[in-house]
């Protein structure tokens, strides 16, 4: 099966309730529970995720986050250097 690219709007629609694409992203997240799919993401992604949740205040989810995308065993995680 082809992987997936995690992305950052992905990863706010996952976890942010109000985010207009919240339903979907549940709905996805549900099915990629049951029969997962490889999954690819980057340092940067990361970066960008526990950005946008630290700025509004919630630090303890932008640590989830992070964490768990950079211990993930199911997550392929690609860091980017300046190579």
């Amino acid at each position: 099966m082809t992987p997936l690219f995690l992305d950052t709007d992905f990863l706010i629609a996952l976890e942010s309730s109000d985010d207009q694409h919240h339903q979907a992203a549940h709905r996805f997240w549900r099915t990629y529970l049951n029969d997962p799919t490889k999954l690819i993401t980057t340092s940067f992604i990361i970066d960008e995720a526990a950005t946008f949740f630290n700025a509004r205040g919630h630090h303890a989810k932008a640590l989830e986050i992070g964490n768990y995308l950079m211990t993930s065993k199911t997550i392929q995680l690609i860091y980017i250097t300046e190579q």
